[in-house]
């Protein structure tokens, strides 16, 4: 009988052995799928964080970049009306010159002109300010640029305002 008794008891033994072991096991796959979330979590946070980072950076001189845009059009302006007989003046020749510095400064930093006439309208590109009437051109064909439009990084910054074609 104390035979028995001693080979329950370590039956017993064994079997709360065996449940020990099985419930460890069984928190240790609990805790390292927590660690496997929360390393998944933390990199996911950290492409977002730098993504948006990237974002900031892209567009972080936009607000400059439309304080100088007025003055680029002006330059562009100022060198449609210069008379013929000053085309090679050292002042036309220097005025030239800033623009194209301008004109290189916005390419670096990603800024394009929006192409307007000819185009077909597009109301993200495009700011209609009047219509007017063209039997040879589609409808919605921009015929007149008002006002020059940009893109930073592909994103419009400024829309072109321009005139557009109606039947």
């Amino acid at each position: 009988m104390v035979n028995k008794t001693k080979d329950k008891k370590k039956i017993n033994k064994a079997d709360l052995s065996k449940d020990s072991k099985i419930k460890s096991e069984q928190k240790a796959e609990e805790y390292l799928a927590g660690w496997k979330r929360a390393k998944a979590d933390y990199t996911n946070l950290k492409k977002q964080t730098e993504e948006h980072q990237v974002e900031m950076i892209k567009f972080a001189n936009k607000n400059l970049i439309l304080e100088i845009l007025p003055v680029h059009n002006n330059f562009k302006h100022a060198l449609n009306y210069i008379p013929e007989d000053q085309v090679d003046s050292d002042w036309v020749v220097g005025l030239k010159h800033i623009k194209s510095q301008l004109d290189e400064f916005l390419r670096k930093v990603n800024v394009e002109e929006i192409k307007t006439e000819g185009e077909i309208f597009d109301h993200n590109l495009h700011e209609a300010i009047s219509q007017e009437k063209q039997e040879k051109l589609a409808e919605d064909t921009i015929t007149k640029e008002i006002e020059t439009g940009y893109t930073l990084n592909g994103q419009t910054i400024r829309p072109a305002k321009v005139i557009v074609s109606t039947k």
